[in-house]
């Protein structure tokens, strides 16, 4: 985790002001007493700045497992009829030696945007002394993007200042699909071998998807020879939330590319993914791959041919045909000069 911040700079515009708050948030109860560190840059605190902060931390009369209540990336379902809201409970316990009655105020939550999007229940109720009671909230967001609310919650009727203020945000996205890095490099090889990599593409929302994908025009094989296939098949869902894709590439001439593979849901939402490959017979750029195969291939010449990086099979294989056409060459010509 990055640490903590110390110090901040803050920005006023000549002739103006800048207004921020200034949060308490006791760990023991009793008084503090400090100054606001605030000083001009570049020079040391003056009387100008100086103000100074007196605040008390009281014994709760309710305590509360949390106030912040964030939901964060949720998926928004598409689906109407079976929509089914996310959770969380906190739970409210009465630390006084008398009963006390809460009430939260959710009128907020029912206008703007947070509409029937968050829901409290029991939005009120009782409590004896050291009794606790269960409030569930609810999310149910309708579209994406962000969905922040304010409930203030009050003690025995007093509703001049909310005992404690529960904050509540949350995030709807739609079903997505998206990958476990952000481009896929393909190794560099020599002309004609395969460079091969996998990687996961992963599923976000959907209960049942058959993957499908499209390569651009320029990634065709008369262009870019980009094959793509499936080893686990081609379908994520609530069982299977990644699955690996597989990358191949082949070239008998030198090229360089990227180009993207877009994957499709069923309603055509494209998610895209970038892929970058080079072949070439430049020892210095395709050192990295000659190195790794150093023992099983080696550089082949022949006279008229360009200079190969080739397995050293095929290169038995290669001249074993050439020994039989040299012979196939010897023996045509020596029927010639008999008949001649």
């Amino acid at each position: 985790d990055a640490p903590k911040a110390s110090k901040f700079r803050l920005t006023v515009a000549a002739s103006s002001f800048m207004a921020f708050d200034l949060v308490f948030s006791p760990q023991t109860a009793r008084r503090h007493g400090f100054e606001l560190p605030l000083a001009l840059m570049g020079m040391e605190p003056g009387p100008e700045l100086r103000r100074s902060v007196a605040a008390e931390g009281v014994e709760p009369r309710l305590l509360l497992s949390k106030t912040d209540i964030n939901f964060e990336n949720k998926i928004v379902a598409r689906d109407r009829i079976k929509k089914v809201p996310y959770s969380m409970d906190i739970t409210l316990t009465n630390a006084e030696d008398e009963p006390l009655t809460w009430e939260t105020d959710v009128s907020s939550l029912s206008r703007g945007h947070v509409e029937g999007v968050y829901r409290l229940d029991p939005s009120q109720g009782s409590l004896r002394p050291g009794e606790r009671t269960t409030v569930r909230v609810s999310f149910l967001p309708g579209d994406s993007r962000e969905y922040n609310a304010i409930v203030p919650l009050y003690l025995d009727g007093n509703k001049e200042r909310p005992y404690v203020e529960l904050q509540l945000s949350g995030v709807g996205l739609y079903a997505q699909l998206t990958f476990d890095r952000r481009e896929v490099v393909l190794p560099v090889t020599a002309l004609g071998e395969v460079a091969t990599a996998t990687f996961n593409v992963i599923n976000c929302g959907y209960d049942h998807l058959e993957l499908r994908y499209k390569m651009p025009a320029e990634s065709s094989p008369a262009r870019v020879p980009l094959q793509v296939s499936f080893p686990d098949g081609q379908a994520v869902g609530i069982a299977k939330q990644q699955l690996p894709v597989q990358v191949s590439f082949s070239s008998k001439k030198a090229m360089a590319f990227t180009c993207n593979i877009d994957f499709l849901d069923e309603d055509g939402n494209k998610f895209s993914i970038p892929v970058t490959g080079m072949t070439d017979n430049c020892l210095l750029t395709s050192n990295s791959f000659v190195e790794r195969v150093r023992e099983t291939h080696q550089i082949y010449t022949r006279a008229g041919m360009p200079v190969k990086l080739m397995e050293k099979a095929d290169i038995a294989v290669a001249e074993l045909a050439l020994q039989k056409q040299r012979e196939k060459a010897a023996r045509r010509g020596a029927r010639t000069k008999a008949t001649g």
